[in-house]
């Protein structure tokens, strides 16, 4: 079992409200993914790739939004449907967003929560 790295789009948000913690991976400028290590300097056809994003795992992310945001992004089952789909609430259990797409994976219905709560902040 392998825990699952956010998207680079989702990375790319995440970086721009702040998520600043240290990860083993990162994304390029250009989307590449990478072991993060500050001493790499990386090239891509001669043209020097100066901006990176962390990459952490959907579970990281998850919970720097709850600890730091104090938003909580949550992944239910619907039995009518086998599928799965994320909302979207703060601490005190207010709904900020419901009713997204459904999912047949969990990561995937995780993912575009954790995209829609990058876009609250």
């Amino acid at each position: 079992m392998k825990e699952e790295l956010i998207s680079f789009e989702t990375a790319k948000l995440a970086k721009e409200k702040g998520f600043n913690e240290p990860c083993i991976e990162c994304y390029t400028d250009i989307g590449e993914l990478y072991q993060n290590n500050s001493e790499k300097i990386f090239f891509k056809n001669s043209q020097l790739l100066t901006k990176f994003y962390s990459a952490p795992t959907q579970s990281l992310l998850q919970k720097w939004l709850r600890e730091v945001k104090d938003i909580w992004v949550l992944v239910n089952f619907a039995y009518d449907t086998n599928k799965l789909s994320a909302y979207i609430q703060n601490s005190n259990r207010i709904p900020l967003i419901d009713g997204f797409s459904m999912y047949d994976t969990y990561e995937e219905a995780l993912e575009e929560g954790l995209f829609e709560a990058l876009k609250l902040i």
